[in-house]
């Protein structure tokens, strides 16, 4: 039987595509045209005839061994892996010297989990025929999934000397490399797999994924567009495509690409999640209800399976205040990049490391040295880094914007290296060859966070610093940086870092940053002339319901007042003004603020009068950014670290009493503030003054404690003992 008829009965399931033998068996009476019925039910995708003629075979010859086989096939394919062993393992006991049963024999058990035994079948099937095609591709398959990525690629390499015409083996190569950062090499798999099929659009979506890692994001959406023109029924390819597209920007767009994943798959999990980015970034709120629950039940199920849940940290920060779920998904996602890391043999030694050497090594990893949020903050720390006692360096996994501070941060630290083309495993190398003594990850789970890097351990001490406000739940980080505010000591109990505890906020700001020598006025802004301005430059993302709610009972409460809020995508405005129109708010008490260089954004900040932070994700280099601008910051403290980095914030420019702990008191001081002209001058005098006063925006001051933390852990390192919590004066 050949493998395009048999592909019309296989299960999408089963790893094999060799064709199941009638063998060479012959029974004592006449069975051929029994059988030749029940594989062609078989073949027609009729499980339940197919199964009837299979038993009426067995109910005569109980040990026949072909529907013996066939019956097992069939009970795999429909998931009743235990049945399908049982009745495979009989066929073999009549006739032991068949490696397709070997075969069909591993996929059942790979299937019901019983991995160590498939490997056993699938090598017994080698042994009876050692250029079995199928044993050497399902095997590379069971592996990989086992968290053996090298030994995947392997037994693959094995298969396509066998049968290098094999599309289906090429891209699953290609997918196992991609796992690894392979990328290049992944992407040379799949093109393979595309010479020999020009129609395979899981190659086509494959290597689109790739481009998507590499953040080649227009390459990428060329291949998923191809993928889903060459199967219009891919869910999978349309919820790619709708990622990347949010990816860029365009949330809008990506709606309907997630909503045509999920009217071909209601129940596809995955779509589910990125619908929920792409929702919160347009402000579209009416789904989230629903949306919650099923993120949570998927979040729930897959950890009480011990498996790596589909929301990734980040997302689960921004729906979840609660740092012991936070935990858990976080730890979900290290384990699994653990696993996969962990085959990836180095010979990296940190013997040889001394206190005799006068400068420790600082490494700075991220994909953000250019014109973000990170950059903006921290773009004066690396010049104020004492050289007697260290030396910086900076790892780049991002693209060159060309920017300000991209140039800034390459001028300021000792030697800049770009690492974006490199593999996980070569650019752990270049670290570790380095000699870098602390590795200091600025990402965390955040877009184009390469955490594998750090899990082959290049540096003899790692840390989290910035990036996203939590746990990585990782074992190959020994210390996280934060303060007493974020993370109070109570929480330590949800991180698997140790943490430094630094003395006034974790968060470093640029004492130089730019404001525009540009006088802006309210009319050219869209602002009224007269009347309290509101402001809360936030991402959208970062706005809810709830809080927005808030917002619209504060507007009423203050005549004349406005929200002034970033531009957002088309649906997001649209979404916020018809939220605040069902509130009672008409839309001109909405002012949306066109993206601007930072200079000029701080400088038009000036116009407003009080900012309103957000809720479950604060404010960070939004809050700096209005308190630079000399606009006080109203702020809820939440439950975990990325709810509370405003309060830190304002704790450390002496603006406590910005600082609420419930919704009402947020409102109510928000509208006492507008309503009270003589205390919003007070406040506004006060963080003049505290500007210059406080540690918050003294970036000299703010790396001489981050210097201090160095000195102390590298110490404990030396001194051969155990990671601990740390506290600098």
């Amino acid at each position: 039987m050949g493998k395009k008829k048999q592909k019309k009965y296989r299960n999408k399931k089963t790893p094999s595509r060799k064709k199941i033998s009638k063998s060479a068996w012959r029974p004592t009476y006449d069975s051929r045209q029994a059988l030749s019925l029940a594989l062609a039910s078989h073949q027609k995708g009729d499980a339940h005839e197919a199964a009837n003629r299979y038993q009426a075979i067995l109910d005569r010859d109980p040990d026949h061994p072909d529907a013996l086989h066939l019956m097992g096939v069939l009970l795999s394919q429909q998931g009743a892996y235990d049945q399908a062993v049982s009745l495979i393992q009989k066929a073999i006991r009549n006739f032991p010297t068949s490696e397709i049963c070997y075969t069909n024999l591993g996929n059942a058990l790979a299937h019901a989990g019983r991995t160590g035994e498939a490997l056993d079948a699938y090598r017994k099937a080698l042994t009876i025929n050692p250029a079995h095609f199928d044993a050497y591709n399902n095997m590379g398959t069971t592996v990989k999934r086992m968290g053996r990525p090298l030994e995947a690629i392997d037994y693959f390499k094995k298969a396509l000397a066998i049968n290098p015409e094999s599309a289906e083996v090429h891209s699953d190569m290609g997918n196992v490399l991609a796992e690894i950062g392979r990328l290049d090499e992944a992407l040379v798999c799949y093109a393979d797999a595309l010479k020999l099929n020009p129609n395979y659009a899981k190659a086509y979506n494959n290597m689109g994924s790739t481009l998507k890692a590499m953040e080649r994001y227009t390459e990428a959406i060329d291949f998923y567009c191809k993928a889903v023109e060459t199967d219009p029924c891919y869910a999978e390819a349309f919820n790619n495509l709708g990622s990347t597209i949010t990816d860029i920007g365009k949330p809008d767009e990506a709606l309907k690409y997630f909503q045509q994943a999920l009217s071909l798959n209601p129940d596809f999990p995955l779509a589910q999640v990125n619908l929920y980015y792409a929702l919160i970034r347009t402000c579209s709120w009416q789904q989230f209800d629903l949306l919650n629950k099923r993120l949570d039940a998927q979040t729930t199920k897959a950890l009480k399976q011990n498996e790596c849940p589909l929301e990734d940290p980040f997302l689960n920060l921004a729906r979840h205040a609660d740092p012991a779920i936070n935990f858990s998904v976080a730890q979900a996602w290290s384990a699994k990049i653990e696993k996969n890391m962990s085959e990836i043999k180095t010979d990296f030694s940190f013997e040889g490391r001394s206190d005799a050497k006068n400068k420790i090594v600082l490494g700075y990893l991220s994909n953000n040295f250019r014109n973000h949020a990170m950059a903006h903050l921290m773009a004066g720390l690396f010049k104020h880094h004492d050289r007697e006692h260290f030396k910086v360096y900076a790892y780049s996994t991002g693209e060159d914007d060309n920017s300000e501070y991209r140039k800034q941060i390459q001028s300021d630290c000792d030697k800049f290296v770009d690492i974006r083309d490199l593999n996980h495993l070569e650019a752990a190398r270049v670290i570790y060859h380095d000699k870098v003594d602390i590795l200091i990850d600025l990402m965390g789970y955040t877009r184009g966070g390469r955490l594998e890097i750090a899990a082959l351990r290049p540096a003899p001490i790692q840390v989290r610093y910035m990036g996203m406000a939590g746990t990585t739940g990782a074992s190959f980080f020994d210390y996280l940086i934060a303060d007493q505010t974020v993370v109070p000591k109570k929480h330590s109990q949800y991180y698997s870092e140790k943490l430094i505890y630094l003395p006034d906020c974790y968060q470093p700001n640029d004492d130089q940053q730019k404001i525009a020598d540009f006088s802006f006025d309210r009319k050219g802004q869209g602002l009224p002339e007269k009347g309290f301005v509101f402001c809360s430059f936030n991402q959208a993302l970062k706005l809810d319901p709830i809080l927005f709610n808030v917002w619209m009972l504060i507007l009423k409460e203050v005549p004349d007042s406005v929200l002034w809020l970033q531009a957002g995508s088309k649906t997001a405005e649209q979404s916020l003004v018809q939220e605040a129109e069902a509130c009672g708010i008409s839309a001109q008490r909405l002012v949306f603020g066109a993206k601007m260089s930072k200079a000029h954004h701080l400088a038009r900040l000036k116009l407003a009068d009080l900012a309103l932070d957000t809720r479950v994700v604060s404010g960070a280099a939004t809050t700096s950014d209005a308190l630079w601008a000399g606009v006080p910051v109203v702020t809820l403290k939440g439950k975990h670290f990325s709810s509370r980095m405003s309060a830190s914030i304002l704790n450390a420019i002496e603006l406590n009493d910005l600082v609420t702990s419930g919704l009402t008191a947020y409102k109510n001081l928000a509208i006492r503030l507008a309503n009270k002209p003589t205390e919003i001058q007070s406040v506004h005098k006060r963080l003049h003054n505290n500007i210059k006063r406080t540690p918050l925006f003294n970036t000299k001051i703010q790396v001489g404690n981050l210097e201090r933390a160095f000195k102390r852990i590298w110490q404990i390192y030396l001194s051969k003992q155990q990671p601990t919590i740390i506290e600098i004066d």
